[in-house]
């Protein structure tokens, strides 16, 4: 069942119940990215392009391809994309981002963004259908997305994801085996008690050693609501 959703800057999105929904972890991506003019951005595993969409309305001049192995999600892609007058500089492109022969340039790319699958193979009962494909790894190891991010990655690009605290050692690991230095840390928190329930990590191709970690990100306040940086996040304006 499709149904449509309100971006930032007046954007739609329509979704379908078939593909991965826009959640919090791809809007905390998309705001966590390092984005700067110009920048030549790649979003694999780019779903119904809800991520391609947000960092698009918040870089006037980023130009966004987009990889996508499902053509039912690559292709309710490319109606957002139309329906949101952005088919100058957002791209969607059927491919499996395994394949050696992809429909992009190696060494191509400013920033590479993905919302990829949190769990591996065989950890638990999976939705049917296309909606697998972004929960399990089974289509998208973390070995063939780093493998594929290093690939179009500019020396001096930057990789930027959203993953789960628990796989942080792997992750950390298996991007310094591409040659991805991590840069950035941030845990993503429900409350000020909680343990982390994301991770928002960003690292540089051939870059110097030196993690800085920032401070949390905590989504909702003891006196309830949402916190102020969840509101700026969403753009939210408070009463004064």
């Amino acid at each position: 069942m499709q149904s449509a959703v309100s971006l930032f800057g007046g954007m739609r999105l329509v979704q379908d119940d078939r593909y991965h929904m826009l959640g919090l972890d791809t809007i905390l991506l998309s705001d966590f990215a390092t984005l700067k003019r110009n920048m030549r951005v790649c979003d694999l595993g780019a779903g119904v392009g809800a991520l391609s969409l947000l960092l698009a309305g918040r870089e006037k001049t980023a130009v966004i391809d987009g990889l996508e192995l499902s053509p039912g999600a690559c292709a309710l892609a490319e109606e957002n994309i139309k329906l949101n007058g952005l088919s100058d500089r957002v791209f969607v492109h059927p491919a499996d981002l395994r394949s050696e022969k992809l429909p992009l340039c190696a060494g191509a790319y400013d920033l590479i963004v993905t919302n990829p699958p949190y769990f591996a193979r065989g950890s638990g009962r999976m939705p049917e259908g296309d909606r697998s494909l972004a929960r399990s790894e089974e289509a998208c190891p973390l070995s063939s997305l780093l493998k594929t991010a290093r690939r179009l990655l500019k020396w001096g690009g930057y990789f930027s994801l959203v993953y789960r605290p628990e796989r942080l050692c792997e992750l950390i690991v298996s991007l310094s085996g591409q040659r991805i230095e991590p840069k950035r840390l941030r845990l993503v928190l429900k409350d000020a008690r909680s343990a982390p329930s994301l991770v928002l990590l960003e690292g540089k191709v051939g870059a110097s050693p030196g993690l800085k970690i920032l401070p949390p990100l905590i989504i909702k306040m003891e006196a309830g609501g949402d916190s102020e940086e969840i509101n700026r996040i969403y753009q939210r304006e408070i009463p004064g």
